[in-house]
């Protein structure tokens, strides 16, 4: 029987501060995803581990795990930081929020109807959602699991003048709907006895703790936290995941400032657009369907993220590149082409890098690679299967290069030697150093310098010279010589 942790929602103390607020690192597929179906879903990578579920996410522990960033993009009060991690028993899961006002009061006061379950999203709350089978249907399924909670601790009565608890266990059926999963004659020890204990499955728990005053406006509070464990069969997986299985998965952090019924009013839509938030009482989610914006994870399992398990121990390594080709070049560059391979030669998951080499040899073999010239680079993978355009740059005109790529998995692992591909740059336009040059309109006496030489800017045309390509206006940006230098 698992371990409840008490009265951590009464007396907490979060260790670590919770994030300033910063801009985002959102993954690369968040950015390039086009809602509502894509097949560039964000990647989230889920690495072997496990911490005790005490509601501290500043235990050490947490270090290994895959972190996901997010904020509003119309707020500067509300960031969420999630972590994630497994082991063989199950996921590891924690959300950090920064929130300066925090409430946990359910409908505020008791009133007939409220489940307990349903009313959730009143409050401060943290929801997990699960597509197992990776289905990406549009609705929530009767397979799909989703676990949701606010700050309060699982011993915490739900309901009182003060912090009350709220979470939630439920599936889909297939048309919208989210009812609970079932009741498990399994009440926690020294529980309530309610009929709402047994609806907790009894291989998840969970704890919380936050910073602050809830329920209280009266002065600023710095944020809350949750730690969840979930068993496999809690999520809907048969048996533990094997390295590179993936799974659909969302979140959705839910924001209540001022208790109560969430105020949902758009305001952007009324007379006071500049002066409130879109929201008052608006959402954080991993990443967005839109079906319906309110719920996504229930509407829109069809761009889920991709969650991929991966377990540094299996000794597989990704497939190999057999299609590369080097196409286009330019006087200082080409583009490569080629399949985004899968996570493990069994065909199993998604890469998470590419390691590019070039040489003006073939590169055939182990001694060729390490010899050849390594192309820094922060490309990020698609989803196996996908079209890959990468741009190799800052080549020499007229030379003959060959080039070759390794996949990287997301334990680091290297897969074996592309094929490899051939191309010869072309000739260099006189004048052209092949550098990147930025170019700003001249207001007054400023003047924008390459290499110590100011450079010509013609008509004011804002624009970028790529390797002296012509660029705006048929215009060509050129480096001038200052008087008294010598070209």
């Amino acid at each position: 029987m698992m371990d409840r942790v008490a009265d951590r929602a009464k007396a907490a103390v979060v260790k670590r501060p919770v994030p300033k607020f910063e801009l985002e690192t959102l993954e690369p597929r968040v950015v390039l995803a086009a809602d509502p179906v894509t097949s560039d879903h964000p990647l989230w990578l889920i690495p072997r581990g496990s911490a005790v579920i005490d509601g501290d996410v500043g235990d050490a522990d947490w270090a290994k795990a895959f972190v996901i960033e997010r904020t509003l993009a119309t707020r500067t009060d509300h960031a969420a930081t999630i972590r994630m991690m497994h082991n063989d028993a199950g996921m590891f899961l924690s959300v950090e929020v920064a929130d300066q006002y925090l409430w946990a009061d359910g409908l505020g006061t008791p009133q007939a109807g409220d489940d307990y379950v349903g009313f959730l999203e009143q409050d401060d709350s943290i929801t997990f959602y699960f597509d197992p089978d990776n289905s990406r249907d549009r609705y929530f399924q009767a397979n799909d699991r989703a676990f949701g909670t606010n700050f309060a601790d699982f011993d915490v009565s739900e309901e009182g003048d003060g912090v009350v608890r709220r979470f939630k266990y439920v599936r889909g059926n297939g048309s919208g709907g989210a009812p609970n999963v079932g009741a498990f004659d399994d009440p926690a020890p020294g529980g309530f006895g309610s009929f709402w204990d047994r609806l907790l499955p009894g291989g998840t728990r969970y704890a919380g703790s936050y910073i602050g005053t809830p329920n209280d406006n009266s002065d600023i509070d710095t944020g809350w936290s949750v730690e969840v464990f979930m068993s496999w069969a809690d999520i809907g997986l048969a048996s533990k995941p094997v390295h590179g299985q993936t799974i659909g998965m969302n979140f959705d952090v839910i924001f209540d400032q001022n208790g109560g019924e969430r105020n949902l009013v758009n305001n952007r839509l009324g007379e006071d657009r500049f002066t409130l938030p879109e929201f008052i009482d608006d959402h954080i989610q991993g990443t967005f369907s839109s079906y319906i914006g309110a719920q996504s994870g229930i509407h829109g399992p069809v761009n889920y993220a991709e969650a991929m398990f991966i377990d540094a121990r299996a000794g597989q390594t990704p497939a190999t590149i057999n299609d590369l080709t080097a196409n286009d070049p330019t006087p200082f560059s080409a583009r490569l082409e080629f399949t985004a391979p899968t996570g493990t030669t069994s065909g199993l998951g998604h890469v998470s890098g590419y390691a590019v080499r070039y040489s003006t040899s073939p590169i055939t073999g182990e001694a060729a690679w390490q010899d050849a010239t390594v192309y820094e680079n922060r490309i990020v993978p698609r989803l196996a299967g996908s079209d890959e355009v990468v741009r190799l740059m800052g080549l020499d005109p007229s030379t003959t290069y060959h080039v070759a790529i390794r996949a990287i998995d997301g334990a680091g692992n290297y897969g074996a030697i592309s094929n490899g591909a051939s191309f010869t740059t072309g000739t260099a336009i006189p004048g052209d150093n092949g550098a990147l040059w930025p170019i700003f309109p001249v207001r007054g006496r400023q003047r924008v310098r390459l290499g110590g030489r100011p450079l010509q800017h013609r008509r004011r045309v804002h624009a970028i010279a790529l390797h002296g390509h012509r660029v705006g206006r048929r215009e060509r940006c050129v480096p001038q010589l200052q008087r008294g230098h010598a070209a």
